[in-house]
């Protein structure tokens, strides 16, 4: 029983025939390596040639490296945002190479996340294939994939015999699977540090902060709210290691609508923001840490302010549906609308582009088809990895319905097509 029901949590939702996954015999499913893909990037993020998202990086670790692999869902994946250069451990890096001491070492962090990954798969990977790697630390964070490999176990599984929490505890084993992690990283003396995964549920049980309303997400968050960080705690207190709980950060954050938008992509992700917010939580507690003190070659942890006037293009990002913008009296009169815009000048062939007047800020362009207008056409040009253009269809109440987002996952100095 215990290795079917393992076999359903390695893919809970057949996420092995996502295009940028593929079938693995000892982890359900697995990111493709970078020679397994048409394209350097999928979902506009790179994949390496480890099967890694990221950068590549050499197999033997640098003398002058500390070398961190963060574990764990798609949160630490980095579902939400455009690029891999938005996750939160590529932001971290980003601080620690932003921070460093002209005598401390490179500070080199490893995205292992993979979305659909739970605890299970942390201990698998850890016990297997991460100890290739010579990493000095692992950072995970897991927690809200098995909450969702609870549910979905509960309803197929376990209607009668288990609740939710049982499947969870029980079932599921997120405790048993992270000390098994714990253990097999103190086996070959890897440091370890625990990350609560901040979940989109408040102090209050009885509000939701969800878009859709979905209650029985909101009764699985508000269990998992109250749930993991003291499991997280108590294993993080047993086995001597340190445990950040970043759900004090986000809390505060829940209280203001506007802020909530700026922070989370949807029910479950973050935006760029709230994952700089996320690194920038897992920087201090690092930080904190004497082997991290002595690769750095500093005890000073940068400020949340120093932070903040280092990375000006996630500080000043806003979204663009979190704007308040909806519909005008131009747009009923079937005049377009341009907000941040500005129009290059036309070339030798005719062609001119639109593009933002601010480029630290989101640019919006709104048209309404002429009558009868059934299709058109627009030709996105991309050049940097900062760069992207997403198509939504405003209806008449102003709200906003995404068709599609085009991004690049690294900078090659060429335009898209």
């Amino acid at each position: 029983m215990r290795e079917s029901i393992n076999t359903r949590l390695l893919d809970i939702h057949a996420f092995k025939h996502d295009p940028a996954a593929t079938t693995s015999p000892t982890l359900g499913f697995r990111l493709r390596q970078s020679n397994e893909i048409k394209d350097k990037a999928l979902h506009g993020f790179r994949h390496n040639a480890y099967g890694f998202t990221g950068p590549d990086f050499s197999l033997r670790k640098p003398s002058d490296t500390f070398r961190i692999i963060c574990l764990g869902g798609s949160t630490t994946y980095g579902a939400g945002v455009e690029t891999d250069m938005y996750s939160y451990p590529a932001l971290l890096q980003a601080m620690f190479e932003r921070t460093r001491s002209p005598g401390g070492k490179r500070i080199e962090t490893i995205n292992a996340g993979v979305f659909g990954y739970n605890s299970l798969h942390t201990y698998l990977q850890v016990a297997t294939r991460l100890r290739l790697f010579d990493p000095d630390m692992y950072i995970i964070m897991d927690g809200l994939n098995d909450l969702d490999a609870a549910q979905a176990l509960h309803r197929k599984v376990y209607t009668r015999e288990y609740t939710i929490p049982e499947t969870f505890r029980n079932v599921v084993g997120y405790e048993r699977n992270l000390q098994k992690a714990l253990d097999a990283a103190r086996r070959d003396n890897v440091l370890a540090v625990l990350v609560s995964d901040p979940l989109k549920s408040g102090k209050d049980p009885a509000a939701s902060y969800l878009t859709d309303g979905n209650q029985d997400l909101a009764e699985l968050l508000a269990f998992g709210r109250t749930a993991l960080p003291v499991i997280n705690a108590s294993l993080a207190a047993r086995n001597h290691v340190p445990f950040d709980n970043a759900q004090d950060t986000f809390d505060p954050i829940l209280s203001d609508r506007a802020k909530t938008r700026r922070v989370w992509a949807d029910d479950l992700h973050l935006t760029r923001y709230g994952y700089y917010l996320l690194a920038r939580e897992v920087y201090r507690q690092l930080m904190a840490i004497p082997a991290v003190q002595q690769a750095a070659g500093t005890s000073r942890a940068a400020s949340s302010e120093e932070l903040d006037a280092l990375f000006p293009e996630i500080v000043l990002w806003r979204p663009a549906d979190g704007m308040g913008w909806a519909a005008s009296t131009a747009l009923r009169n079937g005049e377009p609308e341009a907000v941040n815009i500005k129009d290059l000048e036309t070339n030798d062939k005719g062609w001119s582009a639109f593009t933002p007047s601010d480029s630290e800020i989101p640019a919006t362009l709104t048209v309404a088809p002429g009558a009868g207008v059934t299709r058109f056409r627009i030709y996105p040009r991309l050049e940097k990895a900062s760069d992207s253009v997403s198509v939504f269809w405003l209806s008449a109440d102003g709200r906003r319905q995404p068709i599609f987002t085009l991004a690049k996952g690294f900078d090659d100095s060429h335009w898209t097509p």
